[in-house]
């Protein structure tokens, strides 16, 4: 048996000789809308099966027959090879689809008679099973399942309990009789084995059927019958026109009506199920899209009205709850169904239920308007119960914030087998602005002060409210003017007229009344005169009045750089060789009162030489070349770029590429040092000047304000 996403335990415990094997799937509970007695519907998802080895009890005169290890062994490995061989057949891969068969064993005594020397069968009520249910009955009992007449009801409802207590879709019980010593390994009327009955709730089978090989076969094909699995040989109770199963299929393999093998209608070389068992089974994909049709079904969901519509509230919370929709359960045959009931009344109620095991995985929401689309794309809700992971789940989820206006707010699904829900439900809802006519206060305590950097204000003032001098209003609206006779305090009118300081510095959001609040606006023109004023906002644009005005003068623009030295020493370098990358470097630190950037040129000749610069490899024995990086240590030919880091007789302003090392001596901040490192590349040979001749190259590092 395969594993399959599944988390698997097993146990081989050993008691009192018994071998007791148990493979447990930890994965899901009971189908959706299940009845205790649909322990078989359709053989898809996890199968639970508990097997019995019936022995008879030491007491009883006439008991010929006792389980030896060896024969429970024999039978657990036929059946382990049984299921892996059914689990083989299944047809499908996709997430989600898959089959697997678990199972237990146990042994259990009866008193009242040894089972092989009995009836087997017929099927029917008002026991179940036929003669057989005495001693199922009897183990039923020891169980504590004995509340309805119907010993199949009793064993359906055992089952129940122990599909749940492991997780599984579906169970199955399978009773083993010991017929070693028995002359003939029948039953007393002539019975071999059997499935208790279409549909189950469990089969009979013995240990020694030598006449029958492979064993496996028979254990798969009455296996089979309890998932409403017909014969397909020559017998009484079928013919080809039968319909059964959760899909209601036909037998149309009867007799080899199809002219495909089967292990339902006689043994060949060929082990299969054919088409019409497997479709029976539930194993049946008309679309093709390998899910079988019994879970190809798209969820539902149904989102909860937003009330009350319309709303002032921005952020909406909704609730909801989607199913993952059975498809509609055709059978038409089952030993439960009062059909085959021949008590008057009849002793038990059946009804046909609508059954998933499809479960759901995830619910998302979207947001959209008529006019703009979607606003909030596909996002995930949460579960209530803090997991996707049920047939129906109730779910929650609130949207980010949303301006006024008509919205569309839609839900989907997703189920365990990966198809989403396409028909959307919906919910339609308009926000609308609150009601409110009270605006934030004036501000009265505003100022203004010259900031320490160049072209630097610090405006600063106490916070209004939202409505008067409570809560936190919305928005600032910051605005100046360098001319007196234009402050934006004076009305109005001059403050409509004035400009935005957010062209400069962004302007800071409202706190909590009464709390300080400053900003720093930069890149005002140093020395000049600027008006400051403020009116605030609420979120529904109720604006208070203007503030009290604020004057004062911009700080001046302060350009400045000092040097770490004014003498690099290039040491002695030979004609035609580049690269020759001083041992020191400059430091050069911005000494202003603004971002600075540094600007880098060369004198054009150098002395006593009178060699002349270029911007190029030197080709004759009078131009040089000069290139400067900054860097933190000193760098390597391979770090200067000969298309960008040349400094000529035309100055060049340094740039986050030009000049730049691991250090720039752009953007450079104020009070910063940057290295920087100079190479040298030589004319192409001697004199002029005369060989050893000392040369003088001047170097101006100039700074402009950083834009």
């Amino acid at each position: 048996m395969r594993d399959i996403n599944l988390i698997k335990i097993y146990t081989i415990s050993f008691v009192m000789g018994l071998i007791l094997l148990y493979r447990i799937d930890l994965c899901r509970a009971t189908p959706y809308d299940a009845k205790y007695y649909d322990t078989s519907e359709y053989l898809i998802g996890d199968v639970y099966v508990k097997a019995f080895f019936v022995e008879s009890s030491t007491e009883l005169a006439g008991a010929t027959e006792n389980w030896t290890e060896e024969e429970r062994s024999a039978c657990i490995s036929t059946m382990t090879y049984a299921f892996n061989w059914i689990e083989s057949q299944f047809p499908y891969s996709s997430p989600g689809v898959y089959l697997s068969i678990s199972f237990s064993t146990e042994t259990v005594v009866v008193t009242s008679t040894e089972p092989i020397q009995g009836q087997a069968g017929p099927f029917g009520y008002p026991s179940g099973g036929g003669a057989e249910g005495l001693w199922v009955q009897e183990i039923m009992d020891q169980k504590g399942y004995n509340i309805y007449t119907s010993t199949y009801h009793n064993v359906a409802n055992y089952l129940d309990d122990l599909r749940t207590a492991n997780n599984a879709d579906w169970a199955v019980c399978i009773f083993f009789v010991d017929c070693s010593s028995d002359s003939d390994k029948d039953f007393a009327n002539g019975r071999d084995f059997f499935a208790s009955g279409t549909g189950g709730p469990y089969a009979v089978l013995v240990n020694d059927m030598t006449e029958y090989n492979p064993m496996w076969e028979i254990y798969a094909h009455e296996f089979a019958h309890t998932f409403y699995v017909m014969d397909e040989y020559n017998q009484p109770m079928y013919d080809a026109t039968d319909r059964q199963g959760y899909l209601d299929e036909d037998n149309s393999n009867y007799l080899g009506g199809d002219g495909e093998a089967c292990i339902m209608y006689q043994s060949s070389p060929t082990k299969q199920f054919c088409t019409a068992t497997k479709e029976v089974l539930g194993w049946r994909d008309i679309d093709g899209d390998d899910i079988p049709d019994i879970l190809d079904v798209e969820p539902e969901s149904n989102l909860d009205e937003y009330l009350p519509d319309p709303t002032t509230n921005t952020t909406l919370t909704y609730t909801g709850i989607t199913i993952s929709t059975p498809l509609a359960n055709s059978n038409s045959y089952s030993d439960y169904c009062p059909l085959h009931d021949t008590s008057d009344p009849p002793l038990m109620s059946w009804t046909t239920q609508q059954i998933t095991i499809n479960e759901i995985t995830l619910v998302q929401y979207s947001v959209l308007t008529a006019t703009e689309g979607v606003v909030i794309d596909w996002t995930n809700a949460a579960a209530d119960d803090g997991n996707f992971d049920g047939t129906v789940e109730s779910f929650t989820f609130t949207t980010a914030s949303l301006s006024t206006g008509t919205y569309i707010v839609r839900t989907r699904a997703r189920n365990s087998v990966n198809i989403w829900e396409t028909t959307f439900s919906s919910d339609t809802i308009t926000i609308i602005l609150p009601t409110d006519s009270t605006e934030p206060a004036a501000i009265t305590t505003l100022s203004a002060l010259t900031g320490s950097g160049g072209g630097e204000i610090i405006l600063s003032w106490i916070a209004p409210g939202d409505d008067g001098t409570i809560g936190t209003a919305n928005q600032y609206d910051i605005r100046y003017s360098t001319a007196a006779s234009q402050s934006p305090a004076i009305s109005t009118a001059t403050f409509g007229g004035a400009s935005s300081v957010s062209e400069f510095s962004p302007i800071p959001d409202p706190l909590v009344a009464g709390s300080t609040q400053s900003m720093t606006i930069t890149g005002l023109t140093g020395g000049a005169t600027y008006y400051f004023a403020i009116r605030t906002a609420d979120e529904v644009s109720n604006w208070g009045d203007l503030s009290n005005g604020g004057t004062t003068w911009a700080q001046v623009v302060i350009l400045s750089v000092s040097i770490s030295t004014d003498t690099i020493s290039g040491g002695i370098v030979n004609a035609a060789s580049n690269f020759n990358i001083a041992n020191s470097s400059v430091g050069v630190t911005n000494t202003g009162n603004v971002f600075e950037r540094f600007i880098l040129s060369c004198s054009s000749i150098s002395t006593p030489g009178n060699w002349t610069v270029t911007g190029s490899t030197p080709t004759t024995n009078s131009e040089f070349r000069l290139m400067g990086i900054f860097n933190s240590i000193q760098p390597v030919s391979g770090n200067y770029d000969i298309n960008i880091d040349t400094i000529t007789d035309t100055p060049s302003s340094a740039s986050a590429v030009r000049y730049s090392g691991d250090q720039t001596g752009n953007n450079v901040p104020i009070g910063d040092i940057r290295w920087l490192w100079i190479s040298f590349d030589p004319p192409t040979s001697g004199p002029p000047p005369p060989s050893g001749d000392l040369q003088n190259i001047t170097i101006t590092i100039d700074v402009e304000q950083q834009p």
